[in-house]
């Protein structure tokens, strides 16, 4: 049976070094839930949230950078979040009117792609929101426990108590790096020649190849994060279906919630636009919508 005292939930991601320390320093009705590694993290919130009604706010403390949020196994930001749309509206139905949502994760609200992920999120769940622009953690790490970024007005506090905040030691982003000699594919790997601009959406990874003139797909284990060559999409030429040095690429998701992907093709002078498969992560020309060649640049 679940206490009416409960008013605020704070889903822990079990990434986050010395979680329990957290856990141990919540205050008054707040209760904690650890999000499994090897699951999707929004499957295990909108699970545990079902029995619930009328919480003044939520709380996710995870990993983050701008524009992502990390959830167990799962990766939320502006590619993804149209896929969870259902699962998002569920989340409001526990919630109270006027309720916060309060995510931890360092810097998610940083820059045009943090801000834009974030609006999405409050229009799927209308909740007032609040993020950082900064590390959130320990300062000696550079962190500070300042979530400074808001839309709408947010009244919900920090879920721990301030000596909790300040005797936590980490910060709430990804570690330094190290090679993962495992997972990182050979010099020279035939799939790659001139690697450029990369992307993720999903668990797909994109790469531009500026030698090839063609896009590298790779699949990504969400447990490993291993990337496995998948196929490449284009040819080199001038023709309206080839490219002719490739840079970048980004993303978008319409209204619709068809995904798109948009590619600069240099040389050709044009702006590329692909219809993007989000469940094998297949590309395909989106002619209409392309740019003809020689339109700019």
């Amino acid at each position: 049976m679940i206490s009416p005292a409960i008013t605020a939930l704070v889903f822990i991601d079990a990434a986050v070094a010395d979680y329990q320390s957290l856990i141990d320093g919540l205050i008054p009705g707040t209760a904690a839930i650890v999000l499994e590694p090897d699951r999707d993290g929004v499957e295990q919130i909108t699970e545990a949230l079902t029995p619930y009604q009328n919480l003044k706010s939520l709380h996710l403390v995870s990993h983050g950078n701008p524009g992502n949020v990390q959830l167990g196994n799962a990766t939320l930001n502006s590619m993804t979040i149209a896929r969870y749309r259902s699962q998002l509206e569920q989340w409001r139905s526990a919630l109270s009117e006027n309720a916060d949502l309060l995510i931890y994760g360092c810097n998610v609200a940083v820059g045009a792609v943090g801000k834009r992920f974030l609006h999405s999120l409050q229009q799927q769940i209308g909740v007032n929101l609040a993020a950082a622009t900064t590390k959130v953690g320990h300062a000696k790490l550079g962190g500070r426990w300042c979530l400074d970024w808001h839309l709408g007005n947010v009244f919900s506090g920090f879920a721990f108590q301030p000596w909790t905040l300040a005797h936590y030691s980490g910060v709430l982003a990804p570690g330094d790096l190290t090679w993962d000699v495992t997972n990182t594919l050979p010099n020279n790997s035939p799939n790659i020649t001139g690697a450029f601009g990369l992307e993720i959406n999903g668990n797909f990874l994109y790469l531009t190849d500026s030698n090839g003139n063609n896009i590298d797909i790779y699949s990504i284990d969400p447990i490993t994060g291993a990337i496995v060559y998948q196929s490449s999409f284009g040819s080199p030429g001038n023709g309206t279906d080839q490219f002719n040095f490739l840079v970048d690429l980004a993303f978008f998701t319409t209204s619709g919630g068809q995904t798109k992907a948009y590619v600069p093709d240099a040389l050709n002078g044009r702006l590329v636009v692909l219809d993007v498969n989000p469940t094998t992560g297949a590309l395909s020309w989106d002619t209409l919508n392309t740019l003809p060649l020689r339109a700019y640049f």
